[in-house]
């Protein structure tokens, strides 16, 4: 039964932070961006602000301060390819 238990958190932490796991629509991400103003007047970092919206684990924008290195970042690997 641990095995099995631990497998389960080892699958969950590896589609957490994956962008093939959950694509995001081009015109979401550009919906978001827009509401994002708020979130800046509230202080919270760009990457922040996109993985708190869009439900996703990705450290390496979260805590991100530049906002176009994670925009870079997200559009290469978050967003849907058509």
């Amino acid at each position: 039964m641990t095995d099995s238990m631990f497998d389960s958190m080892i699958r969950s932490l590896l589609t957490q932070g994956n962008p093939d796991s959950h694509p995001i629509k081009l015109a979401d991400y550009e919906s978001w961006q827009k509401l994002y103003t708020f979130d800046a007047l509230q202080d919270l970092r760009y990457g922040q602000s996109f993985c708190n919206h869009f439900n996703i684990t990705d450290h390496r924008i979260y805590y991100d301060r530049d906002w176009q290195r994670c925009d870079a970042l997200i559009r290469r690997e978050w967003i849907e390819r058509p």
